[in-house]
Parts: structure tokens; sequence; C-alpha cells
């Protein structure tokens, strides 16, 4: 999902090189800062795109946490282009719900459900 905030520019009559697209990212929940500078030493690799998959830990709505970092994408514009996918440790009735309205209110059509995200969780969330 591309923030409503991105730059667009006219390159009319310019040579363009294709960007790279960066599949490999996993940044937990707090991380939009790291996301930020991140952003930056990717484009002098020459991605212009990156997905990101959001860590979403135990107890805490995928949801709220998605509307949150795509708020803080609006405030501090990462220097990338960006299709956010998020990642969760269990899934329950309730996260089957917010999974729904994050397809249809945020756009976001890609979850990843692990159990390593579980491993995660206990030695960066506890």
């Amino acid at each position: 999902m591309v923030p409503p905030s991105t730059t667009t520019i006219d390159v009319t009559g310019s040579l363009i090189l294709p960007g790279g697209l960066d599949y490999f990212n996993y940044f937990l929940h707090d991380d939009f800062n790291k996301f930020v500078e991140f952003s930056k030493e990717t484009l002098i690799d020459g991605t212009t795109c990156a997905v990101l998959t959001l860590i979403c830990p135990p107890g805490i709505s995928p949801a709220k946490l998605s509307k949150s970092f795509l708020s803080a994408s609006e405030v501090n514009r990462p220097l990338c282009d960006f299709a956010l996918r998020v990642g969760m440790c269990e899934i329950q009735e309730t996260t089957l719900k917010e999974m729904e309205e994050m397809v249809r209110c945020l756009g976001i059509i890609s979850f990843l459900v692990s159990r390593t995200f579980v491993h995660l969780s206990t030695l960066f969330f506890s």
C-alpha cells in the first residue's frame, strides 16, 4: 500500500533504471523509525520498493498495529515505496475478523502466520 503522501516525480525524457524490490524485510511492532533509516540505505542500493512483514506479538491487535504503522508512514515518510504484510504468531476468531477489516479498510492483502514468530516474541517482547 503506497501512502497517500508519496511524492510523484515527472521523469519525461529521462533514462530510468529499474529499481529493485526487496521482499525479505521483517520489522518488530515498534520499529517504524528503523524502517525510515532502512529506506535511506535501500535507495543507495537501488531498491525502490520493499515488502515489509510487520511482526505482531501475541496479545496486540494486528489491525491497530497496522493502522499505527501506516499513520507513522504518513508523518515520517520513508524514501522508498512499500507494501505491508502482517506476520502473526497465532490465529483466533477475533484475529480473523481483524484480518477481514485490514483487507477491507487498509488494503492489506498479505498475511503470514508462523510459529517462528513465537520465538521472536519471547526474545524481543518479554
